[in-house]
């Protein structure tokens, strides 16, 4: 949904890359901080200290803007750079699932580890349907849609993250929201897929 509306964000985006491309700092670095950011957020998650858990993972998400950025900037994209920046967004992601599911939450309908459980399987669906359907050659690009795509996502996270400092019962409402969402968004991008032949 939020891909959808990425033209209206170019500007911004040039003014990010043209900003931080002053720093001697590779696109790659940036991607790297963001693994790092990430750690620091899990480890913050299993601490109990969810405000600083999601201020980390607001940086790792703030690096995977400015590395994309940076890269167009200095006129340095890359497929292996493209490549290290998907496998750390996913990694990113794994990540923080992990340590929620390590994390006491109350039970809703189910334990609160299925749900969370769920939220990263079909999260990581919606990105491996559309490797798998150019790794069969179903399809030629890449698959962009659904209505849970990696930005909203991140969105959820941060909100699961925040609200966990309030009220983990509230978490657990949008890690369910979040698991039904990402698989309604999994299946609209199978739908593509096998259309698309």
């Amino acid at each position: 949904m939020l891909y959808a509306e990425k033209k209206k964000f170019v500007k911004l985006e040039k003014m990010i890359g043209k900003f931080f491309s002053y720093l001697p700092l590779s696109p790659n670095l940036y991607t790297s901080f963001s693994l790092v950011a990430s750690s620091l957020a899990c480890f913050f998650i299993l601490s109990h200290k969810f405000m600083l858990a999601g201020a980390s993972f607001l940086v790792a998400g703030l690096m995977d803007i400015i590395d994309g950025a940076v890269a167009r900037e200095k006129n340095e994209v890359s497929r292996k750079g493209a490549y290290f920046d998907t496998i750390a967004d996913r990694y990113v992601e794994i990540m923080i699932y992990l340590a929620l599911l390590l994390t006491e939450y109350p039970q809703i309908l189910l334990p609160a580890q299925f749900w969370t459980g769920f939220l990263m399987a079909n999260s990581l669906m919606t990105t491996y349907v559309k490797a798998a359907g150019m790794e069969k050659k179903l399809i030629k690009s890449e698959i962009k849609g659904g209505i849970f795509e990696r930005p909203e996502r991140i969105i959820l996270i941060l909100l699961i993250l925040f609200m966990s400092e309030f009220s983990k019962y509230a978490a657990v409402i949008l890690i369910i929201a979040g698991s039904i969402l990402a698989l309604i968004s999994s299946v609209q991008r199978i739908l593509i897929t096998v259309r698309n032949k």
